[in-house]
């Protein structure tokens, strides 16, 4: 077995090898035997001897631009990026159509003058009320003839609505499906 010996400076402050002593190295064999289970009758042969160890060269950071940015610091940099792409990717292909399907568009909704917050119509929802009743005079006569007319069609959807809440529901719902 080799053990490292020791390294000490000397008067001008400069390391020197030194090996162990002799009582340390018997130490440690001692150590290695009870260790291992020694017995000479098996053959077993231990020996500690003191080398010097040769000493890995120090770790030089090689700077890769003026931002002092080590190879390691840029390799950080480009596996960031590269996860930052990987999660914007998802998000506009995978994301992004998956809540264009399960959520209905509020403007097509909102462009069709339909109630509710999304442009789904509730089943019990009433029209908002500046489609329920035409502009008029106080005693309820109407100055357009044209508005008479909405009137009429919106009292007309309300009735079937009302007879029939599902099947209207159905149909709002399809329409906005096709668009």
């Amino acid at each position: 077995m080799l053990v490292d010996g020791r390294m000490a400076p000397d008067q001008a402050g400069e390391p020197v090898y030194s090996p162990r002593p002799a009582e340390e190295l018997a130490q440690i064999e001692s150590l290695v035997r009870s260790a291992i289970g020694f017995d000479a009758a098996r053959g077993d042969v231990v020996e500690v001897k003191s080398m010097p160890f040769s000493a890995p060269p120090p770790l030089e950071e090689e700077a890769a631009s003026w931002l002092q940015l080590t190879k390691y610091d840029l390799m950080r940099l480009a596996e960031l990026a590269a996860l930052a792409l990987v999660a914007l990717m998802l998000i506009l292909l995978v994301v992004r159509p998956l809540l264009r399907r399960l959520l209905p568009l509020p403007a097509a909704g909102a462009a069709a003058g339909l109630p509710g917050a999304h442009g789904a119509l509730l089943p019990g929802a009433l029209p908002t009320p500046a489609l329920a009743a035409p502009p008029g005079d106080e005693d309820g006569v109407q100055l357009d003839p044209d508005a008479r007319q909405r009137a009429e069609l919106v009292k007309r959807a309300r009735g079937v609505i009302e007879e029939a809440p599902d099947e209207a529901v159905a149909i709002i719902r399809s329409w906005l499906h096709e668009t």
